[in-house]
Order: C-alpha cells, then sequence, then structure tokens
C-alpha cells in the first residue's frame, strides 16, 4: 500500500470519528424518560422531537372527533403513542375548561378527573407546550385540596413540576409561560418567592410582547406595572445582569 492510500485511510478515519463525536458526544447522559401512573397503567413519556424541551408545534384534532374516537386514542397513549397521548391531553384540557360538544359528556365520564392531570403531565413531558402552559391549570383541583401533610406535599411536588414545564416552554420562547413564571414566582403561593426569577421572566415576556403588533397595549401596561412589583426586592446591582439575560431570553427563539 503507498503513502496516497495510508493518507486516504488515515482522513477517512478522522472523518469517521468527527462524525461519531458530533452525532454521539451526548448520548451518555439522555433525558431520562418518566414513567407516569394513569390509573392502573404505566405508561412512559415519548422521546421529545426537538428543541430545547418543545415538541413540535401540534395542529389539534377536534375535540369531538378525540372525544369520539377515545377508545383508539386511549389504547394508542397507554402504548406511549406521543401523538395520541398530545391529541388526547389537549382533547381532555379543552374539554373541562370550556368546550361543551356533546361528546365531552362522554369523555369526561370515560376519564375520571384523577386521571386528567396523567395525561397531561404526559403530554407535557414529550415536549407538548400546550400542556406545559396548561399543566397548572388542570392542577387545580390538587392545588387548591386540603392542607394534610399528605396533600402539602403532594401539591408543593405538583407546584414545581408545574413551575419546571413553564421554564421548558419559556426556554423554547413562549412568551404566555414566562409571563405566567412572573406571576408564579412573585406570590410565592405554592412555589417559593422568588423575585429575581419573577422579574426575569417577567421582563422577558415583556421584551416579547413589546416586539408583536399583536400584544394589547393594556396587557403590556399591566406586565411592566408587575415588573415594578417584582424587581422591588432585587438587589439594585443584580438589576443589570438580570436584564440581559431576560434580553437573551426574549430573543432564543424568534
Amino acid at each position: 500500500m503507498n503513502a496516497r492510500q495510508w493518507t486516504a485511510i488515515a482522513g477517512t478515519v478522522v472523518v469517521l470519528a468527527a462524525l461519531a463525536w458530533i452525532g454521539f458526544g451526548n448520548v451518555s447522559a439522555p433525558r431520562q424518560r418518566p414513567t407516569i401512573v394513569v390509573g392502573q397503567q404505566q405508561v412512559t413519556a415519548p422521546r421529545v422531537d426537538e428543541g430545547i424541551g418543545a415538541a413540535r408545534p401540534l395542529v389539534p384534532l377536534a375535540v369531538d372527533f378525540v372525544a369520539t374516537n377515545r377508545a383508539d386514542f386511549i389504547g394508542r397513549a397507554q402504548k406511549g403513542d406521543q401523538h395520541a397521548i398530545r391529541h388526547l391531553a389537549n382533547a381532555l384540557m379543552r374539554c373541562n375548561y370550556g368546550y361543551h360538544v356533546p361528546a365531552c359528556k362522554e369523555f369526561k365520564q370515560a376519564i375520571s378527573g384523577d386521571h386528567v392531570l396523567p395525561w397531561v403531565e404526559l403530554a407535557a413531558e414529550s415536549g407538548d407546550v400546550f400542556a406545559q402552559l396548561h399543566y397548572l391549570d388542570a392542577a387545580a383541583g390538587l392545588l387548591a385540596a386540603s392542607d394534610t401533610p399528605d396533600y402539602v406535599a403532594r401539591r408543593m411536588r405538583t407546584a414545581q413540576k408545574g413551575v419546571d414545564f413553564l421554564k421548558r416552554a419559556a426556554a423554547a420562547g413562549e412568551t404566555e409561560a414566562m409571563l405566567r413564571l412572573g406571576l408564579l414566582l412573585s406570590n410565592g403561593k405554592f412555589v417559593p418567592y422568588d423575585p429575581k426569577g419573577a422579574y426575569l421572566y417577567g421582563l422577558a415576556g415583556a421584551f416579547k410582547m413589546s416586539g408583536n403588533p399583536d400584544s394589547i397595549a393594556e396587557d403590556l401596561e399591566q406586565t411592566r406595572a408587575g415588573l415594578i412589583r417584582y424587581r422591588r426586592d432585587v438587589p439594585s446591582d443584580q438589576l443589570p445582569i438580570l436584564r440581559q439575560q431576560a434580553r437573551e431570553l426574549s430573543q432564543c427563539c424568534g
């Protein structure tokens, strides 16, 4: 074998090594996929499609279609089918909070209220932004439950999970998630009071709104009023740092 052939082989090895490093460099620490109990069934959250904790946008199917064909959607969802989980969770949330199509009544009877939250959680874990935004809405009954020690501990875990989902949605550029985090972290009701976090996310949401011509002036004004309140307990030397971080967050995803 001559020198030119050896050079070609060496070059190929280098290229393959580079491709392996690029393609598999982070394979040793994959994101853990939780297993969530829905009734008597254990369902593992599907993998996230893409992005920072966000799946590809989902065009929701008509609620009455999902409700009417619920047996098929539930069967596929129990096997971990990502799209079935997301459509099922979206339809359940809409049936519970506003939609009044005839099929919703049977749908809600077939899936008890205790089982709605696990499906929403699975959808949120899979990266569904709608589920991430509204996980705490689906958990409203639990958050308002009694103050017994067991409920308090479960409520804290649920609230923190809701914050984590909102942070994932915010990292994907969702303005509503940023604004919700600002409000949630500022009142300290279900999660620890965090003025710096409230200011960071609230300001990032304001930056996003100010660059959106469809933003309602009244909403933007209310957001700005909230920011004045959020920053009262933030050390003055931290404000420029948080402003820079908020601007970067608001620009992260277009």
